[in-house]
């Protein structure tokens, strides 16, 4: 009996992890061709700009490029296609449609889509603020903290709150 319940999650365990790869396809697919969206880059762009303004931060926006004073200048970004958070809303996407549930409970998934991109703008605010404030020297380190740990975190946790409140 103990073999077969086991046997029962180990099945579900690799139906996820399949269908989970399949659904991620779409990532490698546009890392490949560098499929880009400028829209989305520059509603981002817009968006981070008017955050730093809000909080006081004297910045300018020129196309995509983002530029905050800092103590000896000026630290220059661009928002480029990374900056918007598509990939974190792409493996959020895939978790959920991967997960064993039906069709209703996978759309209210959905709703937590926005919410990655808000907070995405608001990393990439405080990215620009942090260097803005404490300058350039900890750049990298916030930057790729933030993006690897921070936004990795973010989808695992709406995961397991859509899990928890909607399955």
């Amino acid at each position: 009996m103990k073999i077969k319940f086991r046997q029962k999650n180990l099945k579900k365990i690799l139906k996820f992890l399949i269908l989970f790869n399949a659904l991620s396809i779409p990532l490698y697919v546009m890392i490949f061709l560098n499929i880009q969206l400028y829209p989305l880059q520059d509603l981002t762009a817009k968006a981070v700009f008017n955050i730093l303004n809000f909080f006081g931060i004297e910045s300018n926006l020129d196309d995509l490029f983002i530029s905050v004073p800092t103590g000896n200048g000026y630290f220059v970004g661009i928002i480029d296609w990374d900056c918007t958070g598509w990939k974190s809303i792409l493996v959020f996407f895939a978790l959920v449609f991967a997960t064993e549930t039906k069709l209703e409970k996978k759309l209210y998934g959905l709703l937590f889509v926005p919410l990655i991109y808000f907070i995405n703008i608001l990393r990439v605010s405080f990215v620009f603020y942090f260097v803005s404030i404490y300058g350039v020297k900890y750049f990298a380190l916030v930057h790729s903290f933030l993006w690897s740990f921070g936004m990795i975190m973010i989808v695992l946790i709406f995961w397991i709150m859509w899990i928890k409140y909607f399955i």
